[in-house]
C-alpha cells in the first residue's frame, strides 16, 4: 500500500458559499441593476444560514461593487461599473517600483487591440468626437494642462469603439494611473517632440476613418514605440534622485 500524506485542506467559509450563490443568483438575470434585495432574515432562511452570515456575504459583495448597501435602507443591486479595479489600480501602480513601465505596457496590449476593434466598429459620431480631440491636441502640443485631459479622452473613445465592455471597464479603471503617467511622459521634452506626438495622432485617426484595423494596430503600435525614450528619461530621472 502507498503511505498518502493527507493535507489540510481549507474548507471555504460559509460567506464565500453565500457570495458564489447570490453571485449566480445576480448574474441569472433574476436581478437587475437598481433592484432591492431582501431582507437580511429572508436571506438568511433561503440560504440556511445566520443572518451574520449573510452580513459578511453582503459585505463581500459591496467591496466588490456588485451591490450598494445603505444604512437604514434595503440593499440594492448596481450598475456594473470600474470602481473596485480602479481603486485597485490606483495603489497596485503606485506600490509597485515599474509603475510607469508597467502602465504602459498594459496600454500597449490593450490599445493595440481595441483599435483595430475601433476601426471595425467605429461610428460617424464617435469619429467626429474624435477630430474634435485631435483639433485640441493640435492646438495644445505643449499645454499639459490641455493635452492630457484630450488625449486621455481620445484614446478613451477608441476603447469604447472597440465594443468591447471588458476592455472598456478595464481602461477606465485606468484612467488616473494613465494621466498620471501622460503627465509625466508629457513633461520630458528634451526626448518628446510635440509635433511628431500630434502626427503619431493624426496617424491612428486616419487609419479608423479609413476602416482598416491592420493599419490601425501599426500605428498604435508605432505610437507606443515613439515613447520609449521619455519613458527611459523618466526612470533614469527617478533613479537619480533615488541614488
Amino acid at each position: 500500500m502507498f503511505d498518502v500524506k493527507v493535507e489540510n485542506i481549507a474548507r471555504p467559509r460559509l460567506s464565500d458559499t453565500v457570495v458564489q450563490h447570490m453571485a449566480e443568483w445576480i448574474c441569472s438575470g433574476s436581478l437587475k441593476p437598481g433592484d432591492e434585495l431582501p431582507a437580511e432574515s429572508e436571506l438568511a432562511r433561503r440560504f440556511a444560514v445566520s443572518k451574520a452570515v449573510v452580513r459578511e456575504a453582503l459585505q463581500r459583495l459591496g467591496e466588490m461593487g456588485v451591490v450598494e448597501i445603505r444604512h437604514g435602507k434595503s440593499t440594492t443591486i448596481r450598475e456594473q461599473g470600474s470602481e473596485p479595479l480602479a481603486q485597485y489600480f490606483q495603489i497596485a501602480v503606485r506600490m509597485s517600483a515599474n509603475g510607469l513601465r508597467e502602465v504602459v505596457d498594459l496600454r500597449r496590449a490593450l490599445e493595440t487591440h481595441t483599435v483595430s476593434l475601433a476601426a471595425r466598429h467605429i461610428t460617424e459620431p464617435e469619429l467626429d468626437a474624435l477630430r474634435r480631440q485631435v483639433e485640441v491636441l493640435g492646438q495644445n502640443r505643449t499645454n499639459s494642462e490641455v493635452w492630457i485631459p484630450a488625449n486621455a479622452a481620445f484614446h478613451m473613445i477608441l476603447v469604447k469603439a472597440s465594443r468591447n465592455v471588458l476592455m472598456t471597464r478595464l481602461f477606465e479603471a485606468l484612467s488616473v494611473p494613465i494621466e498620471e503617467s501622460m503627465r509625466r511622459l508629457h513633461a520630458q521634452r528634451h526626448v518628446r517632440d510635440p509635433d511628431e506626438t500630434f502626427r503619431r495622432h493624426v496617424d491612428i485617426l486616419a487609419t479608423v476613418e479609413a476602416h482598416d484595423p491592420e493599419a490601425a494596430f501599426a500605428a498604435m503600435q508605432r505610437h507606443f514605440d515613439a515613447t520609449e525614450p521619455a519613458i527611459v528619461a523618466v526612470l533614469s530621472s527617478e533613479t537619480d534622485k533615488q541614488s
